[in-house]
């Protein structure tokens, strides 16, 4: 899985990000809830984790698949590439 982390202050919201990309049929993902937030661990002790929150605020899995065409990591790059821009 391949995954990067983008700045908020040129991609905007992360979580509208995703969105917008399934919307558009490109399969984004947010990396994986931190397991200090989950609901079975919120009464559990957790020490020095800002680390997780702060890449899962960031961080997008990217579409993969062993059977991934060049257009479609193109329209990916592309995607993202238009995404920038839109915060400028």
């Amino acid at each position: 899985m391949y995954s990067t982390l983008l700045e908020p202050a040129v991609y905007g919201d992360v979580r509208a990000l995703i969105a917008r990309g399934n919307a558009a049929g490109i399969q984004l993902r947010p990396l994986w809830h931190p397991l200090h937030r989950q609901p079975a661990f919120a009464e559990h002790q957790a020490y020095r984790i800002e680390v997780a929150d702060h890449l899962y605020g960031r961080g997008v899995s990217l579409p993969c698949s062993v059977g991934i065409t060049a257009e479609e990591r193109a329209r990916v790059v592309a995607f993202l590439a238009a995404a920038r821009g839109d915060q400028r």
